[in-house]
């Protein structure tokens, strides 16, 4: 009984630091960045941007209805400097916002379902989780490169989280669940069908690795396609932009490295030197999206928006914390037995 109270008043009080948290990272994420001219804010929310960005139209759609069918909105304070105010209604401006600050405090919550899978310790689990706000700037706030806010890019860190969480679970209702809704949010979603497979491979057998693999590519292929029809006579690209050539231009100035470095916070650095050091066997065998995630951008994505990374800070930030807490188990166990450094 006394655990359970314990937890509860931790859960209050994380939920507490992470309102504040959320809060302040919302609003910064109006204040540091600005629109992308061929996704305006005011073309989303009336289906008229480009592709593929109206393809994610998961949040305008649902800033449009709730406006449209005037459900009251609980107040958001909006200050004047905010650029969003001078382009949208005050109704519509203010669940913009309030969506994003929601999306944040969410992705903590999550988060904290997820490491909390991970490390049984409640404190060190929340104090993990927080470490989010330290990588979340790398990638949305301090790019001063292509610094563009999407409605679309929180949420998708979020859906992809609880995706993480209810594969590592094996809930696969709820799964198919996010799957289906964070299709309509991001076609990023798709990466987690190959984390399924990594992380189920010689787990599950053949037979329902290829029946959920099948299922899910059909879901999204679904899916996708009626946006493309949807939005067939909307301008720009139907499927893809192709962006290696510029991608590969981009690379072969090295001065541009210490901007690329500083994806996730710097913290892939520890993954990818100590990844042998992760013991948690499906974190590890997820952070192989990695690699089919960096071809895909490459070819598809600008490598230079770090925020398009987002859905992998997750999987990168916990296999850090992995890290960390072998590296410091491995030294405990030097420590105790300090015969072994004299062999």
């Amino acid at each position: 009984m006394i655990k359970h109270g314990k937890n509860k008043f931790g859960l209050i009080g994380f939920s507490l630091v992470a309102i504040i948290i959320s809060y302040w990272f919302a609003e910064y994420r109006f204040y540091m960045n600005t629109e992308w001219s061929e996704a305006k804010i005011s073309s989303l929310i009336t289906y008229s941007a480009a592709k593929p960005f109206q393809y994610r139209v998961l949040i305008p759609w649902l800033v449009r209805t709730i406006t449209d069918l005037h459900v009251p909105i609980p107040p958001v304070h909006l200050p004047s400097q905010l650029w969003i105010t001078s382009v949208l209604e005050p109704a519509q401006a203010q669940l913009f916002v309030l969506i994003e600050f929601i999306s944040t405090f969410l992705l903590f919550l999550a988060f904290r379902l997820l490491i909390g899978s991970i490390f049984k310790k409640h404190r060190l689990g929340d104090l993990f989780t927080l470490s989010l706000i330290l990588v979340l700037p790398f990638n949305f706030l301090l790019p001063k490169i292509a610094p563009f806010w999407y409605p679309s890019d929180i949420p998708a860190i979020l859906f992809f989280t609880l995706g993480l969480l209810f594969i590592r679970q094996e809930k696969w209702s709820m799964y198919y669940l996010i799957f289906i809704i964070g299709s309509f949010n991001r076609e990023t979603i798709g990466f987690l069908t190959l984390v399924f497979i990594f992380a189920n491979f010689e787990k599950l057998k053949p037979r329902s690795i290829l029946f959920h693999t099948v299922l899910q590519l059909a879901i999204w292929c679904a899916i996708k396609f009626s946006l493309y029809s949807i939005f067939i006579n909307n301008p720009g690209s139907s499927i893809v932009q192709n962006q290696f050539s510029a991608n590969l231009s981009f690379l072969l100035s090295p001065k541009r490295y210490p901007m690329l470095f500083s994806n996730f916070g710097f913290t892939w650095i520890l993954v990818v030197v100590f990844y042998r050091f992760i013991n948690d066997r499906f974190i590890k065998r997820s952070l192989l999206v990695v690699i089919p995630f960096l071809i895909v951008t490459l070819i598809a994505g600008d490598i230079w928006e770090l925020r398009i990374f987002g859905e992998l800070i997750p999987i990168i930030l916990t296999g850090f914390w992995l890290v960390v807490q072998s590296l410091i188990d491995e030294k405990k166990i030097e420590l105790q037995n300090p015969q072994q450094l004299n062999d």
